[in-house]
């Protein structure tokens, strides 16, 4: 560290003789005591030297591309994007549905099934607990009719401690039972939509007879088979509504699957613009 302060104060000498720091020599003295005394502070104090970040090739290009005021115009047809669809197969469109994305992200049928499970749940605790919890007051009061508390407080609290617990209690219970429904019923569903790369009332008729099958398992066969049928034919009525709620709002598997196919080949073609219009290509 003292060579290379040494060394920078013989250069700063030799810059001071040439006039670099001034055109007085008071003024180059000056200018080379703060030099000085700053490098000696900044050793006594071990401050972190900071040094300027060589940028990459990104940044060169971004700064190219505003120095050069570059505009990508990416131009996507109708006929792109049915090419690229008689490319992809039907296996391709599940795995990519499992699949996370660069961000780590789940892919967009993966996060609608989660967001709707989420809210059925929810609106389940929250109706179950309004039900449960008159239910639970009410009982309270047959039961206790003829109980002679020794405070009002302790009534009180006794009755608000039954409802809680059986509000809990109820709310949880109708809230995993629907869920352990939808879970496979949509699951199966979407995957049969995304393989199919098509939206109709059938397959919500088959993911509701797979949940039905599956919650009447424990009752044997035949409960099970039953189970399935019933769930299927309400699955089937569910399914009527929902194709038409998709259609009226444009989003059925083929749209929707359309627009995301479209947005992608934009952003390839837009990359491709911007490298090819930025990066000189070799003669």
């Amino acid at each position: 560290m003292d060579k290379h302060r040494d060394g920078i104060y013989y250069k700063l000498l030799s810059a001071k003789s040439q006039g670099i720091f001034g055109t007085s020599r008071h003024d180059a003295t000056s200018r080379l005591s703060s030099y000085l005394t700053y490098c000696r502070l900044r050793s006594f104090l071990r401050l972190p030297v900071v040094y300027a970040e060589i940028p990459s090739a990104t940044d060169v290009i971004e700064k190219r591309m505003a120095t050069q005021n570059v505009k990508s115009k990416a131009i996507v047809t109708e006929a792109d994007v049915h090419a690229y669809l008689l490319k992809e197969t039907g296996r391709d469109r599940l795995k990519e549905m499992f699949t996370r994305t660069e961000n780590g992200r789940y892919s967009t049928e993966i996060e609608n099934i989660g967001i709707t499970i989420t809210n059925a749940c929810g609106c389940a605790f929250v109706f179950s607990s309004i039900i449960s919890s008159r239910r639970a007051r009410d009982e309270f009061l047959d039961k206790n009719k003829l109980t002679v508390f020794t405070t009002r407080f302790k009534a009180a609290r006794l009755m608000n401690d039954r409802i809680i617990l059986t509000v809990l209690k109820d709310g949880a219970w109708w809230a995993l039972k629907l869920g352990c429904f939808l879970l496979p019923f949509l699951l199966v569903s979407q995957s049969i939509a995304v393989y199919r790369n098509k939206s109709s009332p059938f397959e919500y008729a088959a993911g509701s007879f797979f949940s039905g099958c599956m919650i009447k398992m424990n009752l044997g066969l035949k409960a099970s088979l039953a189970g399935g049928v019933i769930g299927s034919v309400m699955g089937l009525g569910a399914g009527l509504a929902i194709y038409g709620m998709m259609y009226a709002s444009g989003e059925l598997q083929e749209d929707r699957h359309f627009r995301e196919i479209q947005a992608l080949l934009e952003t390839q073609k837009e990359h491709e613009i911007m490298f090819t219009s930025v990066i000189p290509q070799p003669s």
